[in-house]
This record gives structure tokens, C-alpha cells and sequence, in this order.
């Protein structure tokens, strides 16, 4: 319990190399209420995107439905503020990253595709509405 509050306390700081500490160590405890809504912010951070890039480089590494449905809200969130391109950016940066990564092995590439297309689907609504560009870039990428 240490650590998470470690991290939940790096979220917060003034440090934008502390809060993407936060940021990829709390990945881990994605599906938390708590730590889901501070790696929501950390993919929106306010003061520095280096922090958004860290830490949704974390989520696509971990690779799992529930890290991309964050990286889902996350692309939400952004594309419904038109001055939030910035984010938006780099998110598509990660992103690129991961279907990269992907590309080099046939499952990789297949379960991405099939983690957006799930997405489609999902429960919430901005999850959806971001999924359908999601899954349009990943096919178009793959």
C-alpha cells in the first residue's frame, strides 16, 4: 500500500519527470477507481505532454483490454477539446509506437485489432465514439 501512495503523492507533483513516474507505475493498478481517474488526468496533463506520453506509453505496453479502453477515454477526452490537438498528438505518437510494435508478430497485430474492434462496443459512450478513430487508424496501420 506504500507504493501506491507513493505514486498517488508523484501525481501530484510539480515535477513534470515525477508525475510520469506516477503515471507508468500506476498502470499497474489500472481498474482501481482511484488510480483510474489519476491516469486519466496523467494522459491529459496539464503542464507537460511528456507526461501523457509516458504514461500512455505504460498503458499500450501493458496491452490489455482495460489499458486500451483507458487510452480509449483518454483520445476521447482530447478529441472532444479542439484545444486539446496537442494531446491528441501524442497520443498518435503511442499509438503509432504500439501498432509498431505489433506489426512484428501476426498475434500481436491480430489481438490489437481485436481489442479496438471490442472497444466499438464498449459501455461507454466516449470509449465508443474514440474507438471507431482507433480502430479506423489500427486497420489503416496493420
Amino acid at each position: 500500500m506504500a507504493e501506491l501512495e507513493e505514486l498517488l503523492l508523484l501525481a501530484e507533483s510539480q515535477s513534470w519527470q515525477e508525475r510520469s513516474k506516477a503515471g507508468q507505475g500506476l498502470v499497474a493498478r489500472l481498474g482501481e477507481p482511484a488510480v483510474d481517474a489519476v491516469i486519466l488526468r496523467l494522459l491529459l496533463d496539464a503542464r507537460d505532454t511528456a507526461v501523457t506520453t509516458a504514461t500512455a506509453e505504460a498503458l499500450l505496453a501493458r496491452g490489455d483490454l482495460v489499458s486500451w479502453r483507458m487510452f480509449a477515454r483518454a483520445w476521447g477526452a482530447a478529441a472532444e477539446d479542439s484545444s486539446a490537438t496537442n494531446y491528441i498528438d501524442h497520443l498518435n505518437s503511442c499509438l503509432i509506437g504500439a501498432m509498431y510494435v505489433a506489426s512484428m508478430d501476426p498475434e500481436k497485430a491480430a489481438s490489437l485489432r481485436g481489442m479496438v474492434e471490442r472497444l466499438s462496443f464498449d459501455e461507454d459512450e466516449g470509449v465508443r465514439f474514440a474507438a471507431t478513430e482507433l480502430r479506423s487508424l489500427v486497420l489503416e496501420g496493420l
